[in-house]
């Protein structure tokens, strides 16, 4: 029964989609059309009209907090406090979708080719997941993945480089431990919680 719901997925950058996709397959849920926004924006814009869809196909929606209060709050902001359907799965990762990489650090440590062991007890209390993320993949001793997942900018800083979706996305595939991951990672439980217990209206 599980594997005969599908649902529609929107998320805001290509490794939310990896993620959403391992999410699906690990709780055997399908997948119909997927929506890579390139942002909140978009998804902020365009959430009540996902919501008014999904009375007719359900829809998997993942946001990052970033900088926000509460998940609660955030659905509340962006929609003028409506009625979530209840077909409808409005996910937010805290802070951000990183945060639930690094909910299981030893596998992304060795993934990254990283001698110093790394661990967060909770990784959602990570303040800047990405920054972290990015701090650990520069501390590669391989070249390759420095290159490819992180550029040190004069001004900016630590900075995303040019292979750092299909990179990481390529981690979640193949490496990710989901379950240790969620022992770290409060939103990911929920959200996998609500992936395998969903039943459509």
């Amino acid at each position: 029964m599980k594997n005969r719901i599908s649902f529609n997925i929107v998320v805001e950058d290509d490794l939310s989609a990896s993620v959403v996709r391992r999410l699906c397959r690990e709780t055997g849920r399908s997948i119909g059309d997927v929506r890579v926004a390139h942002g909140f924006g978009f998804i902020k814009k365009n959430i009540n009209a996902f919501n008014k869809a999904a009375r007719i196909t359900p829809y998997l929606v993942l946001t990052d907090l970033d900088k926000g209060d509460c998940p609660a709050s955030l659905w509340n902001e962006w929609t003028g406090s409506s009625d979530r359907n209840g077909n409808l799965l409005f996910r937010v990762a805290v802070r951000e979708v990183e945060s639930w990489l690094l909910g299981d650090a030893e596998s992304l440590r060795s993934y990254l080719h990283v001698k110093k062991e790394v661990f967060w007890q909770n990784s959602d209390a990570i303040n800047d997941p990405k920054s972290e993320l990015l701090t650990l993949a520069f501390r590669s001793g391989k070249r390759e993945i420095r290159e490819a997942v992180v550029i040190k900018d004069d001004r900016r800083g630590l900075v995303q480089g040019p292979l750092y979706n299909p990179t990481l996305s390529g981690y979640v595939n193949r490496e990710w431990n989901l379950a240790v991951a969620m022992t770290h990672s409060d939103s990911l439980k929920r959200a996998v919680y609500r992936l395998k217990t969903f039943k459509p209206e």
